[in-house]
């Protein structure tokens, strides 16, 4: 598993569970959100190109990687086409490139391929190009976005017609569907491509989809701003937009993106800490995220595998305070997003936590934090730094520092080590860990079966608190 993709912007994409499978994961502390999302009016006759701004790096245009960036999945959405689409509206996914049908326990999803679609190249979309999708490249064991091959682990994919596809699925599994409006790749594009070199650099000639709009061309502009050039195609299976062209300006901090904000349309995800350097006539639209960042307690590890240990931690932290910290975030109790309101979260009750770490043998010593025995109550807490985002280390700053106060309110030593992508990748693959601080962005899939369910604990697991119930397995 290739956990230095996989954890890319820890911020922008996730994945995870929380709970109360409960005194396992410390609860999650904060939803990230309240981003703004900035439109500027303009006149009619400008109408027929559309510019966007975005911070970022230009690693990947491919729509099988679309949760590591942005930039990608911003593009990608427009230049290529998945078996269904979302409607955020209804929050139902519709069909796209395919009608389908679900069998009455949601264990076989069969998708017919609709006729006269046809590549950007003229070349026309069949079924073996989604069977190439979801079979050769999603399936292959070098296929190197981990959570996009985990949701297909288990699951036949079957060709059982000359346009139609069928999902055979080893369980019921009502969330899949949210796992078929990924775009899907032109195999006579990419079938001499091997699997793991699918998502690498960008070569333009690849870059062909069914989407609304066509890739036209990407440079690099003498600021090293990168600009990349989207064409309605003018074939598209669909209704027509109507807007004829697409320029995305990728810029490479928010500062740069300013500079340049009177010659953009719309700005996503700028953050709170920047909305007052915008210009006059442009309004900002604020909204929450999906997503959440929080701290999960390694259930094989001393001393966070004691249950007395795990509810101090749980309990300890006052997440009202660290909102007040970081105004652009939320705090929530859990990360079910389909269930989950925005709630009140109760101040931290300190003194029935003493006690029962003191019952439990945790004696406080003069130093103020505790023993048992020769053994001191330390946790060691991973963290991920990024490369690309100051700001991002700066909020993780104030989280450990607000975490490491309040643990020490109750004798409990929390070290927090730092670590660079690729070696908090290697810590995850291994759980080589007391506690990690992990963000998770769940997009329009809600499912976290890979981050609770016993199987996929131990090494490369997602379960990153090893959490294991056969009693929740089962249900």
């Amino acid at each position: 598993m290739n956990f230095a993709k996989v954890f890319k912007n820890y911020s922008k994409r996730d994945r995870i569970l929380s709970v109360s499978l409960g005194l396992i994961l410390l609860l999650t502390l904060l939803m990230s959100g309240g981003e703004a999302s900035v439109v500027e009016d303009l006149p009619n006759e400008k109408r027929g190109v559309y510019t966007e701004g975005l911070v970022g790096q230009v690693s990947t245009i491919n729509p099988l990687f679309t949760d590591f960036s942005s930039v990608n999945k911003d593009v990608s959405k427009l230049v290529y086409s998945g078996l269904t689409k979302y409607n955020p509206e209804t929050r139902t996914f519709q069909p796209d490139l395919a009608t389908f049908t679900i069998n009455s326990d949601s264990t076989k999803y069969a998708f017919k391929v609709r006729e006269g679609i046809t590549w950007h190249d003229g070349e026309s979309l069949t079924v073996d190009d989604v069977y190439y999708t979801y079979k050769t490249v999603i399936q292959n064991e070098a296929f190197t976005n981990a959570v996009l091959k985990q949701n297909l682990v288990g699951v036949e994919v079957n060709l059982i017609a000359d346009d139609t596809i069928e999902f055979v699925l080893p369980s019921p599994n009502s969330f899949f569907i949210s796992s078929t409006d990924i775009g899907i790749l032109p195999k006579h594009i990419f079938d001499t491509v091997p699997a793991d070199q699918i998502g690498g650099l960008i070569d333009p000639s690849q870059l062909i989809g069914t989407g609304q709009y066509k890739f036209s061309n990407m440079e690099t502009l003498e600021d090293g701003t990168v600009q990349i050039n989207l064409d309605k195609y003018k074939d598209y299976y669909g209704n027509q937009p109507s807007i004829d062209e697409v320029r995305f300006f990728v810029f490479s901090v928010e500062e740069q993106l300013l500079a340049h904000q009177d010659t953009l349309n719309s700005i996503p995800n700028l953050t709170y800490e920047f909305a007052g350097s915008l210009s006059e006539g442009i309004e900002t639209k604020e909204y929450l995220l999906p997503q959440y960042t929080a701290l999960f307690l390694n259930a094989d590890r001393a001393p966070v595998n004691e249950l007395a240990v795990r509810q101090a931690m749980q309990k300890s932290t006052d997440k009202k305070a660290l909102s007040e910290t970081l105004k652009s975030k939320r705090i929530i109790g859990k990360p079910f997003f389909q269930f989950e309101e925005i709630n009140e979260i109760g101040e931290a009750q300190l003194d029935p936590l003493k006690r029962q770490l003191y019952d439990a043998g945790w004696e406080l010593q003069d130093d103020g934090f505790r023993m048992k025995g020769d053994t001191p109550l330390t946790v060691d807490l991973a963290v991920p730094l990024f490369a690309t985002s100051e700001r991002k280390n700066q909020d993780t700053q104030a989280v450990v520092k607000h975490l490491q106060e309040a643990y020490a309110k109750i004798g409990l030593n929390l070290k927090a080590n730092f670590y660079e992508s690729e070696q908090f990748g290697q810590i995850i693959n291994t759980k080589e860990y007391d506690a990690v601080l992990f963000g998770h962005q769940l997009g329009n899939n809600l499912d976290s079966y890979s981050f609770w369910h016993s199987t996929q604990g131990g090494l490369n697991g997602f379960n990153l608190s090893n959490y294991k119930s056969v009693v929740a397995d089962d249900m």
